[in-house]
């Protein structure tokens, strides 16, 4: 199989959500990119190419962006690129989005510190974060949606992170047990494997 169709079949096996870029030391000027329930997107200028989980790190080099849809590859080869299916090895047009968002939009801006400019963008953090999260008043977790009747037979959940995410897990936690009276437990990710209950 060739490098595209080899990633094709191996992300068909592929259980959960995932975001990722593929290289191979057998084709240094391709790169592939797909995603499934994470947020990818490919900024587009010129023949250069630019991926990233948001558009933030991106804006700065190009406003031409893709976001990539669920089960979507990008096949980048050089200086030129495709759309295609993880399920199918079939062509997708090319949905280029203007973004009109200017680079001091994601500096300090009028702020003399992140932090200052972060406490006050909060709102709009949150916005972004259920953004494609929702769907006539309904909760999309993709990636997650075809376990769900495993998920509501759990006796307990291990949430596993770290930094600012282990914070967000100990706020899961407290939601999960509040709504669905399932234990949680929140370990940082790189103890797991320690824990006696992980290998249960």
């Amino acid at each position: 199989m060739t490098f595209e169709q080899s990633v094709r079949a191996a992300l068909q096996r592929v259980d959960g959500a995932f975001g990722i870029v593929v290289i191979n030391k057998q084709s240094p000027d391709m790169m592939i990119a797909a995603r499934k329930g994470s947020p990818l997107v490919l900024g587009v200028k010129d023949k250069e190419f630019f991926i990233g989980s948001d558009i933030s790190p991106i804006i700065k080099h190009t406003q031409n962006i893709i976001y990539l849809e669920d089960s979507q590859m990008a096949i980048i080869d050089g200086t030129d690129y495709k759309i295609t299916s993880i399920d199918k090895d079939i062509s997708l047009p090319k949905k280029i989005e203007k973004i009109d968002i200017k680079i001091d939009d994601y500096d300090k801006g009028k702020f003399e510190f992140f932090m200052h400019k972060e406490i006050h963008e909060q709102i709009d953090t949150i916005s972004n974060t259920i953004n494609g999260r929702t769907k006539k008043n309904s909760i999309l977790l993709q990636g997650l949606s075809e376990y769900w009747p495993q998920i509501k037979q759990a006796d307990k959940i291990f949430i596993t992170a770290c930094g600012t995410s282990w914070h967000a897990g100990l706020i899961g936690k407290n939601l999960i047990e509040r709504f669905a009276e399932v234990p949680v437990h929140v370990e940082y990710a790189s103890e797991f494997r320690y824990n006696k209950d992980s290998n249960r």
